[in-house]
Parts: structure tokens; C-alpha cells; sequence
């Protein structure tokens, strides 16, 4: 079911807005998103005429970095693939990750203008906190 939106002056149709919350930094990520969003068009095909974009946004709020590849094809072991097939598998980026802690008080202000911004800064301020007892 897609739903109208109103982002800034202009109305978008999305069809669905997932949000994956990560605590740890996770090799598979890229794999996940892309399976929560394929799986929301097969409901769209029944349901619709049209397509709509799906987002899936990953939220991290670890303290440590997040060294995982966050493509696909920067995930999966292509080793024995002969280099002429590689140009032929697709990839799937997350296009929407937000390590929290990287964000200031003011990026989160603006970008985030829910409850969402209090969780958000207490993991910030948690993480720093951390970091400095360390």
C-alpha cells in the first residue's frame, strides 16, 4: 500500500519506509536491506498498477566503526568467480546508513525531528561518554 507523503514542498508517493536499527556493525547488512526491500514489491505487483520506491534506512548506533562494505557485492566471497562474469552480478547498495554518533547535535536536529532525535542524542551523548572513560 503506497502511501502520500509531503517531504519539504513537494508530494512523494513511497510505498513503504523500513528502518533496520543496528547495534553492531553486521557483514550481511547489504544482503538484509536488499531481501526487506525486494519483498515489499511482489505485495505492490498484486495490489497496484504501479510500482513505488521502497527505503530502508540503517541505523547504527555502535560505538565502534562500521568496516563492513555496505554493497553487496562488496560483501559476498567472489573469489572463484572468473573476472569475466563479475561485471554481470548485480549489486545492492544501502543507500540511507546513519552511524549516530557521527552526527552533531545540530545534523540531528535537522535530520531527524521526531522522539527519534531524544534517542538519538542519548546515544551520542552515551557513546561519548564511553569513549571517554576508556
Amino acid at each position: 500500500m503506497a502511501k502520500l507523503l509531503t517531504i519539504g514542498k513537494k508530494k512523494v508517493v513511497i510505498s513503504l519506509v523500513g528502518i533496520e536499527n543496528q547495534t553492531r556493525p553486521d557483514k550481511n547488512m547489504p544482503a538484509q536491506v536488499m531481501n526487506y526491500d525486494a519483498a515489499a514489491y511482489p505485495y505492490q505487483l498484486t495490489k497496484s498498477k504501479n510500482l513505488y520506491p521502497v527505503l530502508t534506512l540503517v541505523v547504527y548506533y555502535g560505538k565502534e566503526a562500521w568496516n563492513y562494505s555496505r554493497n553487496l557485492l562488496g560483501s559476498i566471497n567472489m573469489k572463484k568467480l572468473p573476472e569475466k562474469m563479475r561485471p554481470l552480478i548485480s549489486d545492492y547498495e544501502i543507500k540511507a546508513f546513519y552511524r549516530i554518533s557521527d552526527l552533531s547535535a545540530k545534523e540531528l536536529n535537522q535530520r531527524f525531528k521526531s522522539a527519534f532525535f531524544c534517542l538519538a542524542e542519548y546515544f551520542i551523548q552515551t557513546n561519548a561518554v564511553g569513549d571517554a572513560c576508556l
